[in-house]
């Protein structure tokens, strides 16, 4: 029986003026194409799996449509959410990683956010039980990622040994230093916005997880703490179906390795969304027989990799064995057929 899947690259450049609406249209239109290409290809593919492809696109795809790259309101960004449930719905057997939501929240939360995802339904329909008041939350991550950091980085890990102290340049954006936010967080005077950048894994109209991004990379765009802080966001999803595991990085995260670290194992697939970073082959995580992903803005970085049962890693980007559609300069999306690796047997929880 055949135990392969389709897997899409979709390397969109962003445009921060570009509509919400349009944004959305675009993307269905490449959901709509990888589906058909498994319709093309469904005697080929797993008759075993809820997914029969999986469809990836770049950091940052929803931002407030504005000149420069900007958070949404977190009002937009819970509008943006239903859309793309609603895309996961139309197209239920792929597996949708639909970029990030680059989004800020208040640091006391609006009445009408009162709901949270249930893990059971995969829906926002679970009544939150945190105190409105973000405030404390918000220092106990930064406190928690503060503590944490020097059990994750290695020698050669310049940003992460400043981010704590002193902060660094990203790109000629100033990170500040996380004391610095905590320090702006617990004054009660000053009320900063509070920035998320977040990728979804969707499957079936239901949430399977949301990867906040945890290495600043100029997230608050050289904003002042006192109006707008990054706060790093939870990492530890990994989540599972039908015996294979998934994990997620956005961008910089990939750079500093923040999966690898883990050794989350056995892992299927490795995803990875960017504007941009590179395929780095020492920081990726998946187990032998398992696929790195990597969807960017830069063309030249969005690719696919296998792990070979040895452990060493083979770029199988333009290999005519895999590679089924090619993309164009208009499309920019690439389309592959890839054996499936062995599941777990049985299956685990991450």
């Amino acid at each position: 029986m055949p135990q392969n899947i389709v897997i899409g690259l979709w390397s969109n450049s962003n445009r921060w003026d570009k509509p919400l609406a349009s944004r959305l249209l675009a993307m269905e239109w490449k959901m709509a194409t990888v589906n058909k290409w498994m319709t093309e290809s469904a005697a080929e593919l797993t008759k075993n799996l809820p997914f029969k492809g999986v469809f990836l696109a770049p950091e940052y795809y929803f931002t407030g449509p504005y000149t420069e790259r900007f958070p949404m309101p977190e009002g937009e960004r819970i509008n943006i959410e239903e859309k793309l449930l609603g895309l996961s719905r139309k197209f239920p057997e792929l597996l949708l990683v639909p970029g990030t939501v680059f989004y800020a929240k208040r640091l006391v939360r609006d009445a009408g956010f009162g709901l949270k995802f249930d893990p059971v339904t995969g829906l926002r329909t679970k009544a939150k039980v945190t105190d409105a008041d973000r405030r404390a939350r918000a220092i106990q991550k930064t406190r928690a990622y503060i503590g944490n950091i020097p059990a994750q980085r290695g020698p050669n890990d310049e940003d992460l040994r400043f981010w704590a102290g002193s902060g660094y340049d990203a790109g000629g954006n100033q990170v500040p230093s996380l004391n610095q936010i905590r320090s702006t967080l617990r004054d009660d005077t000053k009320n900063p916005l509070l920035a998320k950048n977040a990728a979804y894994m969707l499957l079936g109209g239901r949430r399977l997880a949301k990867f906040d991004k945890q290495t600043d990379f100029g997230e608050a765009i050289g904003m002042d703490p006192e109006n707008l802080a990054f706060i790093p966001g939870a990492f530890k999803h990994c989540p599972e179906v039908g015996g294979y595991r998934m994990g997620m990085e956005i961008c910089f995260d990939h750079g500093n390795a923040m999966l690898a670290r883990r050794n989350v194992q056995p892992l299927h697939f490795h995803f990875v969304v960017s504007d941009w970073v590179e395929s780095s082959t020492g920081n990726m995580a998946m187990s032998p027989g398992g696929y790195f992903a990597h969807a960017s803005t830069n063309y030249m970085q969005s690719s696919l990799w296998r792990r070979r049962p040895d452990g060493s890693v083979e770029n199988i980007t333009v290999d005519p064995a895999y590679w089924r559609w090619k993309s164009s300069p208009t499309t920019l999306l690439d389309g592959y057929v890839v054996p499936l690796p062995a599941p777990m047997t049985p299956p685990k929880r991450a």
